[in-house]
């Protein structure tokens, strides 16, 4: 009997160590994934507030060729396109400059992997739009994309014509074991310098 109970106490001891752990590690996992997150909508608004600085287009990812007047080729989301939402991936390139490589559907590889730099340190970088072949490396336990969508229906003139402001969605997702989890930041962004933050209107 006395075996039995101190097996049974073993056992539990054993079950809350394991779980003990299990949540440390998923609340490092989440935090970096919130940091994550967040650094996609601080990147964002700083292009949006290069383009107001620069007198271009606020919602402006690409000039057209040989424009130095700010002429747009391509949106962070296209102002006519007032029903679907843009997704998009952001990775660094040769030069340490940000790309932004649009996602044509959610199959879209999103995943990110630890890429080694020169200094010995790790950046996260996706693979398919990485530098270099990484494919076979090990992938991270994340992936990371941010969507922007209109923000409703209004006429033109409105004050939240997708012209003139944007929702900015940046989602991380992450892995531990078999279980998924997921963190989504979300902001409106606007043709102004001021952040709008979305509990603005509640």
């Amino acid at each position: 009997m006395a075996i039995a109970i101190f097996a049974v106490g073993v056992l539990s001891l054993s079950y809350l160590i394991i779980n003990n752990i299990g949540l440390s590690q998923r609340t490092k996992l989440k935090t970096t994934a919130t940091m994550l997150a967040k650094e996609w909508i601080e990147l964002t608004y700083n292009r949006r507030d290069t383009n107001i600085k620069k007198g271009w287009l606020w919602n402006c990812l690409k000039l057209q060729q040989w424009s130095y007047a700010g002429a747009c080729e391509t949106y962070f989301h296209d102002p006519k396109e007032l029903t679907t939402s843009t997704s998009w991936t952001i990775d660094i390139d040769e030069n340490g400059g940000y790309v932004f490589n649009k996602m044509k559907s959610s199959l879209d590889n999103d995943t990110l992997y630890p890429i080694k730099s020169t200094n010995g340190e790790y950046t996260i970088l996706k693979s398919r739009w990485a530098k270099g072949n990484i494919i076979g490396q090990k992938k991270s336990v994340f992936s990371r994309h941010i969507t922007f969508s209109p923000v409703d229906l209004s006429p033109e003139w409105w004050p939240t014509h997708p012209d003139k402001i944007i929702k900015v969605t940046s989602t991380v997702s992450y892995k531990q074991w078999v279980y998924s989890w997921s963190v989504n930041i979300q902001s409106l962004m606007g043709d102004t310098l001021d952040t709008i933050p979305l509990d603005y209107y509640k």
